[in-house]
């Protein structure tokens, strides 16, 4: 049974607001579609503003902080995977996380080091030397294509992409593939409908060879293009890359265990991969792990831990979060009832378009000095977010 925050709507997160399916990002750029609105992490200027609480005349906010631009939904050429369906800027899309193991060797012991000139000498001559070495060739490639230490090339990339991928090297195959990926994202631009193909070539080919995250983006792939055939095999792909501890494939997968969609329908499993991709940062899965904890779907209640999880998306910048714990402080469940705090992360979340006038109404007899405290609050966690010092 639903469980809801005392005189107020249900405490359970409206399906439009957190799910941004990971299928849109893959849709906007491999299928051309537009991709859902992000709710994550949005950059908010620190500029002093008032918040009104719902004051009697007052019509909302005075002098609120303008509501953040969101960050770009699309990859970058040369991005190593698609970002995280919430957090655009969170998915580590500037790391190499397979490549070999960089004590292993200097040029990527230096590349992980940041001596990017020493990493592409290094990675040099070790191409020089072996026709067949596609992890330095792969390794050239991600240089040029960040324009690390090196004029940034996208030809020179690719080429060293097509090599590794001759040399049978899935980075290199997978990289390739991402390249393409970043290419068709206009579809109304000449060719983008054969780069798009050739991109899901690719893909298929790095997923056939055990690269997770090629799994992973073939899976969105397969379930943009909206096909019933492909949405089993999309689940076979998203249970590979899970496996492989990839975030967005866990929190996926977990969405479709608990929609039953291409699998049936299992709440406890959804629980447990939405529990594993909110350990490894996906902000998307936090906010839905903490409503499953507070209503107890697929878990047991545990308004204590779904108050912490969204504490930690909160601070993060996701206002679904914000909002959910500010309710959460206004009625002291999970958390010691707080109005000022309640206020404050209201505050945050309001700035970025989420309003809520239950809030509005809740809060609306703070003093003048607890608002004060509220709004210093808020402007000190804006910023923390904008530096980089959320959790």
């Amino acid at each position: 049974m639903t469980r809801e925050l005392p005189d107020g709507p249900s405490s359970v997160l409206p399906r439009a607001g957190v799910r941004q399916a990971a299928v849109a990002v893959a849709a906007s750029l491999l299928l051309g579609l537009p991709a859902a609105a992000q709710d994550g992490k949005d950059k908010a200027p620190a500029i002093p503003f008032t918040g009104d609480f719902g004051l009697p005349g007052a019509g909302g906010p005075r002098n609120a902080l303008p509501r953040a631009q969101p960050a770009p939904t699309g990859a970058p050429p040369g991005a190593r995977f698609l970002p995280s369906p919430v957090m655009p800027g969170d998915s580590g899309a500037d790391d190499i996380p397979t490549l070999p193991d960089f004590t292993a060797d200097y040029a990527f012991a230096d590349y992980q080091r940041g001596f990017y000139k020493s990493a592409f000498e290094g990675a040099s001559l070790r191409a020089a030397r072996n026709p067949r070495d596609g992890a330095a060739m792969t390794l050239l490639g991600e240089i040029y294509a960040q324009g690390l230490g090196v004029a940034k090339d996208l030809t020179q990339a690719t080429a060293w992409y097509r090599r590794a991928d001759a040399a049978g090297d899935r980075n290199g195959t997978f990289a390739l593939a991402m390249l393409a990926v970043a290419e068709s994202a206009d579809g109304a631009a000449a060719g983008a409908e054969e780069k798009r193909k050739a991109a899901v070539a690719l893909l298929e080919k790095a997923a056939a060879a055990g690269h997770p995250l090629a799994a992973y983006n073939l899976a969105l792939s397969l379930l943009a293009a909206r096909r019933a055939d492909d949405v089993s095999r999309a689940v076979s792909l998203l249970e590979k890359a899970a496996a492989a501890e990839v975030p967005d494939a866990q929190y996926a997968l977990a969405v479709m265990l608990r929609e039953g969609q291409g699998v049936g329908r299992d709440a406890a499993r959804a629980a447990q991969w939405m529990a594993r991709a909110a350990a490894n940062g996906n902000i998307a899965a936090q906010v839905e792990l903490a409503i499953m904890l507070f209503n107890g779907n697929g878990v047991e209640v545990n308004e204590e831990r779904a108050a912490r999880l969204f504490a930690v998306a909160a601070a993060r910048g996701n206002a679904i979060a914000q909002n959910r714990l500010a309710r959460i402080l206004v009625a002291g469940r999970g958390l010691p009832k707080d109005l000022v705090q309640a206020a404050a992360w209201h505050l945050m979340a309001s700035a970025q378009g989420r309003t809520d006038t239950w809030l509005d109404t809740a809060l609306k007899n703070l003093t003048p000095e607890e608002r004060k405290r509220a709004e210093l609050l808020a402007r000190e966690r804006t910023d923390d977010i904008n530096f980089g010092l959320a959790p």
